[in-house]
């Protein structure tokens, strides 16, 4: 295959996010990384995040940097599947980006901690503590809850979330319920079922009523007793 065009660009990641080809990966993304088109590195770190090997992964280091904004995104969003204290340590650097990138940053930083063993999950687990005194963004904070909460488990950072639940910006009710996922375990599952079918008695948005749903369905799908 000689040199492609934008669309057959596009059509090949589209492939790969199906069916992910790791020898025309290592091929064509090293180059799709520099490409002029911001729509075709915004796609190689999105279908990069089909994939467990850090020979790829570490394709996605210059595109956290890049200069659009949901391409950094991707990247720190992809990033979160490396087991490499390298990417973890690139991200770090990401926790004074834009609140969107942010948000991605602390979720990506507690899951390369989890895969990497205690004395990081003890050293994430400070960091975000950290950049939660003085962060802003409702979007970031529910991020750090949850990323908080699967580093240590604490009770009261799965209690924070669960109150964003009913926070007045139905955006930031929408991203707690694609986040509280993450959190449920036999434990606590009683607690979270409680909350979620209380807010859904109330919720008049549409979009959160469809995250309630898809939360739902996630564990239906899963065959978990949940509901």
């Amino acid at each position: 295959m000689g040199k492609l065009s934008f669309y057959q660009k596009l059509d090949l990641m589209d492939r790969w996010e199906e069916r992910p080809n790791l020898a025309q990966m290592k091929r064509y993304c090293p180059a799709f990384i520099r490409c002029k088109n911001g729509e075709v590195r915004l796609r190689t770190a999105q279908v990069l995040a089909n994939v467990e090997e850090e020979s790829l992964l570490q394709l996605l280091y210059p595109l956290v940097n890049d200069p659009e904004e949901l391409v950094r995104v991707n990247a720190c969003d992809s990033l979160g599947s490396s087991k490499s204290p390298a990417s973890y340590q690139l991200l770090t650097t990401k926790l004074q980006d834009t609140p969107l990138v942010r948000s991605y940053v602390v979720l990506s930083l507690a899951d390369i901690a989890l895969s990497l063993g205690e004395k990081l999950q003890e050293e994430c687990f400070h960091l975000l503590l950290e950049h939660l005194q003085t962060e802003e963004a409702p979007g970031v904070t529910i991020g750090c809850y949850r990323s908080l909460y699967l580093l240590k488990r604490e009770e009261r950072y799965l209690d924070l979330l669960l109150r964003t639940l009913r926070h007045p910006d139905y955006r930031v009710r929408c991203a707690g319920f694609h986040l509280l996922g993450d959190m449920v375990t036999p434990s606590n599952c009683r607690k979270i079922k409680q909350a979620v079918l209380e807010c859904s008695k109330q919720e008049e948005s549409v979009a959160v009523s469809s995250a309630i749903n898809n939360f739902k369905k996630e564990f239906v799908s899963k065959g978990e007793k949940i509901w």
